[in-house]
């Protein structure tokens, strides 16, 4: 990154607090920090206005630590030498704006990931496919938001062909301001769930919000949806952009069929109705889920489309894992039992969020493992939060589904969680459960009664830190 202190006061709108040289308009920064303990030499530091802390207090720090300069929107009389003051209205607003600024100067591809289950994945997988011909600029882990996306905008280089970022909204607005910023040329809807719906109210709401991931499209863009959503599949054609589809459905644009799952793998056979040659493949993924299908065939679609071969993309997949937290399976775990005896067991870590959509795809990856392992399975479910007044209906639906399968034990954290279990026992009297109002009681119970080749999932929202569980479980 080459910034000048003159370029970012055009980009934010700020004014210098410290001396208006010759030498600090033309001073160069090389890095963007919001964290005054990882800035990096020559680096601007940007304060935030958090929930708990005000990073402003950290400003000299970040100066001392290596920042040649700083934004800030308080007032500031004590000066360190030989470093640059920026005076800015609102610290968030520049941020977005500077990032806004330095997207500009980059005439790739870039690629909006957003819908309401299976982002992260699908960013990996469309990432993953664009990389056996491209230099691949993507957003780390799950920076998707507000702050997150102009962060990842910042680590852009030169060489990048093509970029990838997923861009996550919660309320109204949002993704407008995320469209201006990144400015995406193609975009991939995964789906319209439910997510958020606490603060968009309807689906309708949410899609429209997603939609604006639109924008800024030209003639040139392409949406890509997937056609298996009901509320989707309703999209047509705009005169800014063409659409592609991907799904199950028969007339979708590739489409996946011969679904399997097993050792550890997703295995379909891909029908591509755009190209005769390469009309079907065979496509494995070493992780198992059917939203890694739905991942996948986004992938195969966008890269196809930017140019890359299906042959490339299936043996690209081949190197797919899942992101920390996302279905991570972690086997032969050894656990020590309050009995002092060690057993072996098997958990799928999927703490990193929860809605209603992404916990049905969690049990039924859960139910895959036990139909190949043919082991007891356990299911621990945290409350799902952000639900608004649908909130209990939809725990309870969840318990619906969970009776419907062949899950052994529900253990429940939280008040409304509860209500799956409630649920269950009304339809499936065979379903042990078991619910508790905080992780440490859920933790004790699964010590006491864990079995040798158990496989126990984990998920819930990050609000309830179901994680600690596991960590207490590996004794970390």
């Amino acid at each position: 990154m080459h910034l000048s202190i003159e370029e970012i006061l055009k980009a934010t709108n700020g004014w210098l607090l410290s001396d208006n040289n010759e030498s600090n308009l033309k001073c160069k920064i090389n890095s963007i920090s919001i964290n005054s303990k990882e800035v990096e030499k020559n680096a601007l530091f940007v304060p935030l206005h958090g929930e708990r802390v005000d990073s402003h207090k950290f400003i000299n720090d970040a100066l001392t630590n290596g920042a040649v300069a700083t934004l800030t929107d308080e007032e500031a009389s004590d000066f360190l030498p030989c470093k640059i003051y920026i005076k800015v209205k609102s610290t968030i607003n520049a941020l977005q704006d500077l990032a806004k600024f330095y997207r500009n100067k980059f005439h790739i591809p870039i690629v909006g990931i957003t819908g309401c289950v299976g982002n992260t994945s699908s960013k990996e997988m469309v990432a993953l496919a664009l990389s056996e011909k491209f230099n691949v600029h993507k957003t780390k882990g799950n920076l998707n938001s507000q702050v997150g996306i102009p962060m990842t905008l910042f680590d852009l280089q030169e060489d990048n062909d093509v970029s990838v970022i997923e861009m996550g909204i919660s309320e109204f607005s949002e993704m407008d301001k995320l469209a201006d910023i990144v400015r995406p040329t193609f975009a991939v809807l995964t789906n319209i769930g439910v997510t958020h719906i606490e603060n968009l109210k309807t689906q309708k709401n949410i899609m429209d919000e997603k939609l604006k991931i639109t924008k800024n499209f030209g003639g040139d863009s392409v949406l890509f949806i997937n056609k298996d959503d009901k509320m989707l599949s309703k999209i047509k054609n705009d005169k800014n952009y063409k659409i592609i589809t991907f799904g199950l459905k028969s007339d979708s644009d590739f489409k996946a069929e011969n679904i399997t799952f097993g050792n550890n793998e997703t295995r379909f056979k891909l029908i591509n109705k755009t190209d005769r040659e390469e009309s079907q493949t065979m496509i494995t993924i070493p992780s198992i889920g059917w939203h890694n299908v739905y991942s996948a065939l986004a992938g195969l679609a966008v890269g196809q489309y930017l140019g890359v071969a299906i042959k490339d993309m299936q043996k690209a997949f081949l190197k797919y894992a899942p992101l920390a937290k996302r279905q991570c399976l972690l086997e032969n775990v050894q656990i020590k039992k309050s009995d002092k005896k060690t057993i072996s067991i098997s958990i799928i870590d999927d703490t990193y969020n929860a809605n209603p959509d992404s916990m049905i795809n969690a049990i039924d990856v859960l139910n895959m493992y036990k139909k190949e392992k043919k082991t007891r399975s356990i299911a621990v479910l945290a409350d799902m939060l952000e639900l608004g007044e649908a909130s209990k209906q939809l725990h309870f639906a969840l318990g619906e589904h969970v009776a419907k399968t062949n899950v052994d034990i529900l253990v429940t954290v939280g008040q409304e969680a509860k209500s799956i279990a409630d649920e269950i026992k009304k339809h499936n009297k065979n379903v042990i459960t078991q619910s508790f109002a905080n992780n440490v009681d859920a933790f004790h119970f699964l010590k006491d009664n864990l079995k040798s080749g158990d496989t126990v999932l984990f998920k819930g929202s990050r609000g309830m830190h179901i994680d600690e569980i596991i960590e207490k479980l590996l004794n970390r």
